[in-house]
């Protein structure tokens, strides 16, 4: 049984969580570079969401992650990337949640870097919880949110 110095288990498994990498995600890159006048202004939004007191992603946020990843592909220069990392009113209540609010960002942020063929900046923010004391308000809390606003070349047949 796992245990810490306090002979709390759940504390013990969790603090492995924290320090456990993400996969890679897969390799990618932006396209190639437009004239401005050319290009198009695009904002992509995504919410991942988590399990309660759990800083790492399950398989459903990396399958979300890569599909971002696939739209970005399209873009030619990212303007900003904001995560902002968010807990429950639950987890709001222990030492940890500012913690666990950013490690959550922060675990995104490392599989969008890691098939990058680039460096980017990545702004990380931390979020009070927003949503009510319902076990749906509670779900909805416990996320991390991405909004990416990059360039892309504009669609030859789209009207002006």
């Amino acid at each position: 049984m796992l245990s810490n110095c306090d002979g709390e288990p759940w504390t013990a498994a969790l603090l492995r969580l924290y320090r456990m990498p993400v996969p890679h995600a897969p390799a990618w890159r932006l396209a190639p570079v437009v004239p401005r006048e050319a290009s198009e202004q695009v904002r992509y939004e995504l919410d991942v969401f988590f399990d309660h007191q759990v800083p790492y992603p399950s398989a459903t946020v990396f399958e979300k992650l890569d599909g971002l990843l696939m739209r970005l592909k399209s873009t030619h220069s990212l303007l900003s990337i904001r995560i902002t990392g968010s807990v429950d009113q639950i987890e709001r209540q222990q030492k940890i949640a500012s913690t666990l609010a950013t490690t959550r960002a922060a675990r995104v942020q490392d599989y969008l870097r890691s098939g990058a063929g680039t460096e980017f900046p990545i702004e990380l923010i931390v979020a009070e919880p927003t949503h009510g004391e319902t076990p749906e308000g509670r779900a909805l809390d416990r996320v991390a949110r991405i909004s990416v606003v990059a360039l892309r070349a504009k669609d030859p047949g789209a009207r002006q």
